[in-house]
């Protein structure tokens, strides 16, 4: 009887401990794998392959204030209420697009994919009440934004060094050029083309330490010298303005962009493919 018990007692201990060391190591490599597994999902999943042919809509702001008063219509054009650009930021944010900086889509566009819902804003010149009134609503939505500067025009209307530098280490702001002095750059020579690109450019760069490889022709003006120019000068893309948002994967040098009004509807704008 003793002796049965003992067998017993013996056969217990032996499936107790190989039970146990038979499902502790099944057990930990099935999670970290589910883990591994979801994680590259999640990154593959992140854009979508383009075509020759893709929708992004390219918005260009200028000024986020009211009119000055006795303003004509066509100055009045270039301004946006500071409650007009919340509303379009709110709209991007509860539609869910994926706003990006110029110099990131440019980069995506090159490797073949963009995010599903894409957009970029820009706003052209650098003028100060972008720092006063559009930086703190791009902070408080955590949305991004592109300035293109003209880097040669310095006063009190236009953003200074110690705002550039602030809003550059922001996270939601970077900076690329609208050549130096706004220069119309199909009305002068191939050297005046090549001052205003390439001062800009390095002037741009000094200030942000930063790469500039996207310009945004003044009054949209460009031509087949402006692009080799710039080509030349180690830009990788140019910004028109020509109301599409279809853009074509071999001619980032005429990337469309819609100017934003205060009347401009702006959902219109980022939903519909305009095939053109």
């Amino acid at each position: 009887m003793i002796r049965i018990k003992k067998q017993y007692f013996l056969l217990i201990i032996c499936l107790v401990f190989f039970t146990g060391c038979h499902n502790r190591p099944v057990d930990e490599p099935s999670i970290n794998t589910d883990v591994e597994e979801t994680t590259l999902i999640t990154q593959e999943n992140s854009y979508i392959s383009i075509g020759e042919e893709f929708h992004l809509p390219i918005l260009a702001f200028h000024h986020i204030a009211n009119a000055p008063a006795g303003a004509s219509a066509n100055t009045r054009q270039w301004y946006i209420s500071t409650e007009r650009f919340e509303e379009i930021l709110k709209l991007l944010q509860e539609q869910e697009y994926t706003v990006l900086f110029a110099t990131e889509a440019v980069t995506l566009i090159k490797e073949g994919h963009l995010s599903e819902k894409p957009v970029i804003i820009t706003f052209d010149d650098g003028a100060v009440d972008f720092y006063t009134n559009a930086y703190p609503l791009l902070k408080k939505y955590n949305i991004k934004a592109t300035v293109h500067l003209m880097s040669g025009v310095k006063s009190k209307a236009w953003l200074n060094e110690t705002q550039i530098k602030e809003m550059n280490g922001s996270g939601v702001v970077e900076f690329q050029s609208h050549t130096q002095y706004h220069e119309y750059l199909t009305r002068v020579d191939k050297e005046d083309v090549r001052r205003e690109l390439g001062n800009s450019k390095k002037q741009i760069e000094k200030l942000t330490g930063d790469p500039v490889t996207v310009i945004a022709y003044p009054f949209g003006l460009y031509n087949d010298e402006v692009i080799e120019v710039a080509r030349e000068l180690g830009y990788e893309a140019g910004f028109t303005i020509d109301r599409k948002t279809n853009q074509k994967i071999d001619n980032l040098f005429q990337l469309h962009r819609v100017i934003i009004t205060e009347q401009t509807n702006v959902e219109k704008i980022i939903t519909i493919d305009d095939k053109q």
